[in-house]
């Protein structure tokens, strides 16, 4: 049977021969990072490559000298070149940048619970139902 890798990217259309691994640089993650992820997944689905070279692929796409390719070129070699080698440099990239995730979730939820309290008071309540948290 074909590889998982090869049913999925043939599931999601074409695959393209000259697609690249979408380059990052490591800055503005508040604004850059979950967008760039969204492309990797992408790139997943519509690249030619095996997976054992995913990781050097990843690495190249990565700035010279910014953070992400540090992380990167701490990978083991002899785990590089394998197909855990992408893997291993996305979780070195999410563990250090997970906050700027987690913020952006919180900014999410917090706009969230604002939509529905205004959704409220577009009803005729003249007090919207939902709490939201204020620190103190």
């Amino acid at each position: 049977p074909p590889a998982p890798w090869k049913t999925l990217a043939k599931d999601h259309g074409v695959r393209d021969p000259n697609v690249v691994c979408p380059r990052w640089d490591g800055k503005n993650p508040a604004q850059t990072l979950r967008g760039w992820m969204r492309q990797q997944l992408f790139w997943q689905t519509r690249t030619h490559t095996e997976p054992d070279c995913w990781g050097i692929l990843l690495l190249e796409a990565l700035a010279e000298q910014s953070l992400p390719r540090k992380l990167a070129e701490s990978v083991p070699d002899d785990v590089l070149i394998t197909s855990d080698g992408y893997v291993a440099i996305l979780m070195k990239i999410l563990r250090n940048y997970q906050a700027y995730l987690e913020v952006e979730l919180e900014k999410a939820a917090l706009e969230a619970k604002a939509e529905a309290a205004m959704a409220e008071l577009d009803k005729g309540n003249a007090e919207p139902r939902i709490a939201v948290p204020v620190e103190g």
